[in-house]
């Protein structure tokens, strides 16, 4: 994310509140809140974790494809009872949704498709309904990874 490279600028997620024909949520005193729990964190050292969970590091292996996030101890799935718009992108250029994946604290396993995973992302479709958050409820942001 661009903000964690610009020193003292955070980001408020707000994908989670939107609508699918109107991209200003009608719900601002939830970006409010998260926004004041930026500033609570960073201006005034409240010990909280207002920052959105990111993709740090991942592993692949045999079996799937193992990713870690920061800025939480454990993540959760919002609703449904499997991680939303979480695709990879194949070997061929193909989209492959995920519907089978693990959260294990503040990683999330999938398994890797047959033809091959070239990256990982989550929140990509035009209006996501991506569901994974953090154990204090801040929301996962898009994002994308490439796998070697």
């Amino acid at each position: 994310l661009l903000a964690a490279k610009i020193p003292n600028v955070y980001m408020a997620i707000s994908s989670d509140v939107g609508n699918p024909t109107d991209v200003h949520p009608l719900d601002k005193e939830i970006i409010g809140k998260r926004l004041a729990n930026l500033v609570k964190q960073h201006s005034y050292n409240y010990a909280i974790q207002a920052n959105s969970p990111t993709p740090i590091s991942y592993v692949k292996d045999n079996d799937g494809i193992t990713i870690v996030f920061n800025n939480c101890q454990e993540l959760k799935l919002a609703n449904s009872h499997y991680i939303k718009d979480l695709a990879v992108i194949d070997s061929l250029g193909n989209r492959v949704l995920i519907t089978d994946s693990e959260i294990l604290k503040n990683k999330v396993r999938i398994k890797e498709p047959e033809t091959g995973a070239r990256y990982l992302q989550y929140g990509y479709t035009s209006f996501t309904d991506g569901n994974l958050v953090s154990d204090t409820a801040v929301p996962v942001s898009t994002f994308t990874l490439k796998l070697y």
